[in-house]
């Protein structure tokens, strides 16, 4: 128990030196993009700061009886240690899947271990719609696609249908619909 004290103790005084990483990448996905810390970046940042408490920070690829994990661990002079363990998913994946994967795991469980962000909250962000949606919205415009195309995107203060969430698009398809239908 006095060794995670002093774990504890070194870990804080390091977190009082770690900043918080750069968004250095970029990635879009579904729709979506956004910006992240990547694991070069991350371990920029904490190497030192690590180091200079008395701490080092060790990943390792291993197996048990079921499963392939990427296992963090941090250890202190003292002897003592935490670890987290994230599992891979390797069965049917190509090599080049499986070492992004780890690269992405290696990423989160540092950061999940240190209390660091590495990359936007994009959680409750909703999924922008796609081309053929698009092209639906537009096919029952009719006519009039200008005239309502613009309304849209002033009321939604966006600057192209393309960017409209999902949750909208149903929303206006239905008005667009019903308006048909009258």
């Amino acid at each position: 128990m006095e060794e995670l004290k002093e774990l504890i103790k070194a870990l804080i005084e390091a977190k009082k030196a770690i900043k918080q990483p750069k968004f250095d990448s970029k990635v879009s996905y579904s729709g979506m993009s956004f910006s992240y810390a990547s694991l070069n970046e991350v371990v920029a940042c904490i190497s030192k700061p690590l180091l200079d408490n008395g701490l080092c920070l060790i990943q390792t690829l291993n197996t048990d009886d079921k499963n392939s994990f990427v296992e963090t661990t941090l250890y202190h002079l003292s002897g003592a240690s935490i670890s987290t363990r994230f599992p891979l998913t390797t069965e049917g994946s190509k090599m080049q899947d499986i070492g992004s994967q780890i690269t992405y795991i290696k990423r989160y469980s540092i950061c999940a271990l240190l209390g660091l962000v590495a990359d936007e909250d994009t959680d409750c962000n909703e999924l922008v719609i796609t081309k053929d949606q698009v092209a639906e919205l537009k096919r029952l415009m009719g006519a009039d696609v200008k005239s309502i195309e613009s309304k849209i995107l002033e009321s939604r203060k966006i600057k192209s249908l393309n960017d409209l969430s999902s949750k909208d698009f149903e929303v206006f398809k239905l008005r667009l619909i019903e308006k048909k239908e009258v």
